[in-house]
């Protein structure tokens, strides 16, 4: 029998898809806290603590509310830009060969940022990842 190391190595070489993948859901708290770095945020202790509640939900009313929270939180087309090539990174080391993502431009149209800008941000963090 495997353990569970072994069991998760093959997992993650096994070749997969993800499908219906958000990429703004996709955001993990390390890429999250760069991108509040990369504003100028550093997070203490007590705002890790914050963020890092955003990932634990006991049911899917709490998951659609840190969803919304966590989507407050990406605020520029760089933040986009990050997201986008962690997500990339991971797609990459778990094998995954094709996915479907998408994104919700207009949950940030009221915020200041535009469609175009986030599919610009989003194309070219893709095209470097590609290249």
């Amino acid at each position: 029998m495997a353990t569970r190391p072994e069991a998760d190595d093959f997992a993650r070489r096994v070749p997969k898809a993800e499908i219906h993948l958000h990429l703004e859901g996709s955001v993990d708290l390390d890429t999250l806290q760069a991108m509040k770095r990369g504003r100028g945020e550093p997070p203490s202790a007590a705002e890790r603590a914050r963020l890092g509640a955003l990932y634990r939900h006991c049911d899917f009313p709490g998951f659609l509310r840190n969803f919304r929270d966590l989507c407050a939180e990406i605020k520029t087309a760089q933040d986009f830009a990050l997201i986008t090539e962690a997500l990339s990174r991971r797609l990459e080391r778990d094998a995954v060969r094709y996915a479907e993502v998408f994104c919700s431009p207009s949950i940030f149209a009221g915020r200041g940022l535009s469609a175009g800008e986030i599919m610009q941000a989003v194309s070219e963090a893709a095209r470097r990842r590609e290249a």
